[in-house]
Parts: structure tokens; sequence; C-alpha cells
């Protein structure tokens, strides 16, 4: 499980981007350093990760490694291109060719908390509030729908290498 943050994807941040380029949001360059921070925290726990998978497979027998769970990061963000710079096949993709698989989908899973059923993360909230009452309505709008869309954060990764020999491919 690596760091979570807060929910970030392309179309939140790019909404943001657009409000600060119009004169609001006077915070968001504080906003989205603390968004990267939490980025390239997820880069290193990933990077140590590897390392160590690694160290055991040159210090025992192991053949290769496949590593899974909730790495808190969706295919277009950076912490993917990450992982395949890192030399990491992801599981998934490779038996299925498909991108339309959600781990995390508070539409079919009620324990995922969501939209109004969670607070408004702290920096997220000293941004918006400096908006005026009808733009603060709808940066929340639009934080809520990010919190509602269907996402992928759980990944099975195996070596690059050793996807051949464990994952059916057609």
């Amino acid at each position: 499980h690596l760091h979570s943050g807060i929910e970030s994807g392309a179309d939140f941040l790019e909404r943001l981007d657009r409000a600060h380029q119009g004169g609001y949001l006077a915070r968001y360059p504080a906003f989205r350093w603390t968004i990267e921070q939490s980025r390239l925290r997820r880069i290193g726990e990933l990077d140590t990760l590897t390392r160590e998978l690694r160290r055991f497979r040159r210090e025992g027998t192991y053949a290769g490694f496949a590593a899974g769970g909730d790495f808190n990061f969706e295919p277009d963000f950076p912490e993917y291109q990450e992982a395949v710079s890192l030399r990491l096949t992801d599981a998934f993709t490779v038996a299925t060719r498909r991108d339309d698989f959600y781990t995390a989908d508070p539409r079919s899973n009620r324990l995922i908390q969501s939209g109004g059923d969670q607070e408004l993360p702290v920096d997220l909230q000293s941004l918006v509030t400096a908006l005026p009452p009808d733009l603060m309505g709808k940066a929340l709008d639009v934080y809520e729908s990010e919190t509602r869309r269907p996402r992928r954060i759980d990944y099975l990764w195996v070596e690059s290498f050793f996807s051949g020999y464990c994952v059916n491919q057609k």
C-alpha cells in the first residue's frame, strides 16, 4: 500500500489550473506542490520496493518477483511510468490488453468513501475557501465527481522478463 494523498486525476488538476490561470486560486501553486510531493513519495516508495525485491532475488534462488496491492496511482499518472521505467510489467494489461478495469469504484463498492461521504482534505479546503461562493460550489462539485469516478489503483506487477512465464498472453 503506497501513500495515498489527495484525489487528483488529470481532469481535476486541469480544471483547477484553468481557474488559477483565470485569476482565482492564488494558493493553487502550493496545492499543486502538495500533490507533486505525494507523487514523489509514491515514486520513492515504489523505487524502494523494487530495490528490495531485486536484492532478495540476487541473494536467494528466486527467478523473479511479483508485487501486488494498492499502489494509489492510475495508469496515466507519472508513478505508472516510473514502474515501467523500473522494468515492471502490469500483469493485467499483458493478460487482457484492456484498460477499462477499475479496482476502486465507489458505485459498486459502498465501503469506498467518496463525495459527500468524506471530509475535504485540509489543503484542498484552504484552496477552495478563497473562491467566490459560486465558484467554490463548482470546485467542490468537481472534487466530488473526482472522488466518485471509478479508478484503477491496484496492480499486480511482475518483472518485465517474468510475464512471459506467468501470464497467459493472447
